[in-house]
């Protein structure tokens, strides 16, 4: 580690830093600056990384603050026991249908799919398993069987709940990862990276040169999430409408020696806002053209 990043008691990091970037107080030496300049840095205040006046050359350590609670985790055996009842489970009958050649629940078992048993045991979960197999996350999503668009729950006031909620479990320290990036252990295949879940499970029952995995959400294409992809050779593929948003994203990553390329091939005037790979995908399938 470089000397000038090493930094001890809190009290030192007030004397050299009193406030962080955002404008809160640095008394309790959350924000870790960098000494080459003092509004470079993070802060585990508000969870942002500033650059100050050197984003190209500026490589920022992360050390995770005193007390840390270590990520919670589901049962292992939780989620092989969801992994089955494909027959009710609206998003695998999409699946199955779109690709009726291909063994879908097969597939599925394989990235971690299963079936919830809310809304009459027709939403799907998706398990977030890392890479030491540990099962972070599930998140439940309802899906039209013969649409595959998203559907709002009966029981819910969202489209979307976390396995943990719909447990009870108290306490639980949700920290979210990749969802596939189990599938990237000891696989050197280049990893693409989607927003959906929905996308990368699609993408990759088309697509077996590459490790399909999703981010989860258009702002979860960050460092906690891709912290995992390093060393790897990863192409994203954003949404239309996200590329320069993620390209941005993906060159303050590679400070950290995170190097994404960012594909433009969806930012298309011509397409609606949001449109994902899976949408060419179906539009594709659907109107007899040829697959992307």
């Amino acid at each position: 580690m470089r000397k000038d990043l090493q930094f001890g008691p809190a009290s030192n990091r007030f004397r050299y830093s009193p406030t962080c970037p955002c404008g809160k107080s640095n008394r309790d030496g959350k924000f870790c600056p960098d000494k080459s300049d003092p509004n470079a840095g993070y802060c585990h205040s508000c969870g942002k990384t500033f650059f100050g006046d050197k984003e190209a050359s500026l490589k920022i350590i992360k050390p995770l603050p005193p007390g840390t609670i270590p990520p919670s985790q589901h049962p292992y055996k939780l989620m092989m026991g969801t992994l089955k009842h494909y027959n009710n489970n609206n998003f695998i009958a999409f699946c199955k249908a779109l690709f009726p050649d291909r063994n879908v629940a097969g597939h599925a078992k394989t990235y971690g799919i299963g079936t919830s048993n809310l809304n009459q045991g027709k939403s799907t979960i998706f398990w977030q398993i890392d890479m030491d197999c540990k099962v972070r996350a599930g998140k439940i999503i309802k899906y039209d069987a013969c649409t595959g668009k998203r559907q709002q729950h009966s029981v819910l006031a969202r489209n979307v709940t976390w396995a943990h909620k719909a447990c009870k479990v108290e306490n639980f320290n949700l920290k979210q990862c990749l969802f596939g990036l189990h599938l990237t252990t000891g696989n050197n295949k280049t990893i693409a990276v989607v927003e959906s879940e929905k996308t990368a499970f699609l993408m990759s029952l088309i697509d077996e040169s590459r490790i399909w995995v999703a981010t989860g959400g258009k702002e979860n294409f960050k460092y906690d999430l891709l912290i995992d992809l390093k060393g790897r050779n990863v192409i994203a593929y954003p949404d239309n409408g996200e590329f320069e948003n993620w390209k941005a994203k993906a060159l303050k990553l590679g400070i950290y020696g995170i190097n994404i390329f960012v594909s433009d091939i969806l930012e298309k005037p011509t397409l609606p806002n949001g449109w994902d790979l899976a949408d060419q995908l179906i539009h594709s399938i659907q109107s007899k053209e040829t697959a992307p």
